[in-house]
Parts: C-alpha cells; sequence; structure tokens
C-alpha cells in the first residue's frame, strides 16, 4: 500500500538510506525531509516499478537533497505546492521527472533523464532552474499555458528541437511566449542562458 505522509508530521530519511517501493507511492501531506550527502545519497527505487512521490496541496517546507528518484511509472516528483526545496538529486527512468506546479520551489543541480519528458511546468507558475542538466527524454522541458520557466547554466542535451530558441522544450503556447533563454555555444552541448525577459 501507500506510505501516506499526514498533514503535520514530518518523514525524516537518513544519509545512506535505500528506501524500495514495490508498486505503491509516496503521498506528503506533511513534510520530507530526505537530505543525503554527496558521500551518502539517499536513493528512492524499486526492484520494478513505483508510483514516485507526491508533495501534495497541504504539504509545506519539504526538502530532497543528494538523492535519486528512479523506475517510475508515472511522475517521479510531482510537486503541488511550497515551499519545496530539491537540490543535487537525480531523476530518470520515469513518464514524467518533475511536474512543478508551486513557484514556492528552489531548484538547483539537479540532473534529469531518461524520461519520456523530463519537465512540466504547470500553468501560471513561475519556475527557476538552476544549474540543471535535463538530458535523453523524449521531451526535455513543457511549458503549458502561461507558465514561465527561467534557468541559469542549463544544459539541454534531449535531441529534439522544437520552437525558435530552445533545445528540448516544447511550449503549448506562442513559441516566442512564456520562457526566458537561448543557444549558445556551438562547440559541445547546447547551452541555455538568461536574455530579457518577453511580456507575457
Amino acid at each position: 500500500s501507500d506510505l501516506i505522509v499526514p498533514k503535520g508530521i514530518t518523514l525524516t530519511i537518513s544519509p545512506g538510506t535505500t528506501v524500495k517501493f514495490q508498486g505503491s507511492k509516496l503521498e506528503v501531506s506533511g513534510t520530507l525531509n530526505a537530505e543525503g550527502t554527496a558521500e551518502l545519497p539517499i536513493a528512492f527505487t524499486s526492484d520494478t516499478s513505483w508510483g514516485g512521490i507526491m508533495l501534495l496541496e497541504t504539504s509545506i517546507n519539504s526538502r530532497i537533497s543528494y538523492a535519486l528518484i528512479e523506475k517510475i511509472i508515472g511522475t517521479a516528483l510531482d510537486v503541488n505546492v511550497g515551499p519545496v526545496t530539491l537540490i543535487n538529486s537525480t531523476l530518470r527512468l520515469a513518464n514524467l521527472g518533475l511536474h512543478i506546479r508551486s513557484s514556492q520551489t528552489k531548484f538547483a543541480e539537479n540532473e534529469i533523464y531518461s524520461n519520456q519528458v523530463g519537465v512540466i511546468a504547470g500553468s501560471s507558475t513561475n519556475v527557476v532552474l538552476e544549474k540543471h542538466t535535463i538530458r535523453d527524454n523524449g521531451i526535455g522541458i513543457r511549458v503549458p499555458g502561461k507558465a514561465l520557466v527561467e534557468w541559469d547554466l542549463l544544459t539541454a542535451e534531449d535531441q529534439r528541437t522544437v520552437g525558435d530558441e530552445l533545445v528540448g522544450v516544447v511550449s503549448d503556447a506562442d513559441p516566442h511566449h512564456d520562457r526566458r533563454g537561448a543557444i549558445s555555444g556551438a562547440a559541445g552541448l547546447p547551452r541555455l542562458i538568461p536574455i530579457p525577459s518577453r511580456a507575457l
């Protein structure tokens, strides 16, 4: 059955812990504190597959760092509300790596790869991705509606070009709308860098 963290309760995962699921998911209405280290990362995984982590509407102040979230049917990390911090972590082998529905987030230095879709930013959400690597996904980033995604030193290695400026990015709106970034660096991987904002 699913692992449920009720509202007002904090689930703390110690550095170096491997948490294995068998078809179930982790639903957090309270707080998830899963802070590993470079030497002792945390793994959320399965011998087969599982349902991923959902931070629900009443969840607050969850922190995930130096963690691996993998082998998911569905979404690896579904962020419905913040504040949420995700840093130095890896999301891979899922239908969707990261679904962001909250603007109260800090995402930095994560690697998101080998998913059908790397990142979806929820409609009307403002998201900042700092120093991410998003590679080898069917689609790197999907930006629906009036969502705004900003990035700093984001590497997009997906071999799919959509729109005029961005690699691995799909926008459901005008390709010149809702996004900031441009490709630079002809040698090696394309790199997205901030450019002046376009009016929404």
